[in-house]
């Protein structure tokens, strides 16, 4: 099963490490935006797994997230995520401070179809 994960905030246009790794399995959003407002409603509903540095993941953008059962913090510590409402839907919250290229969540992404009830 195809997933879609969301880099609302990446520094980079280029994600060819991440699809050399998941491949055709995964299909990426990446609009390098800094505000929520900015990135396309359709992102946010359709996407599986959010990967975010900045953009503030809190009750408004979480209420959007149709889909996603993950939001993954590229950086230290939760400061722009809202822990307990992506608790209160179902969303789990991990913090990945490794370099992107080496692609720490990625494959904990793609064994989301594990997870009992997704």
């Amino acid at each position: 099963m195809p997933y879609t994960i969301l880099y609302p905030d990446n520094r980079s246009s280029d994600l060819g490490v991440e699809t050399e790794i998941t491949g055709t399995d995964v299909t990426y959003i990446n609009p390098c935006k800094t505000r929520f407002e900015d990135v396309e409603l359709s992102a946010w509903r359709s996407c599986d797994a959010v990967i975010v540095r900045r953009v503030p993941i809190d009750a408004n953008v979480i209420e959007k997230m149709e889909r996603a059962r993950i939001v993954v913090r590229m950086g230290v510590g939760f400061d722009v995520v809202d822990l307990e409402t992506c608790g209160a839907a179902g969303i789990a919250a991990m913090k990945s401070s490794i370099s992107r290229a080496a692609m720490g969540p990625a494959p904990s992404i793609r064994r989301l179809d594990c997870i009992p009830g997704s």
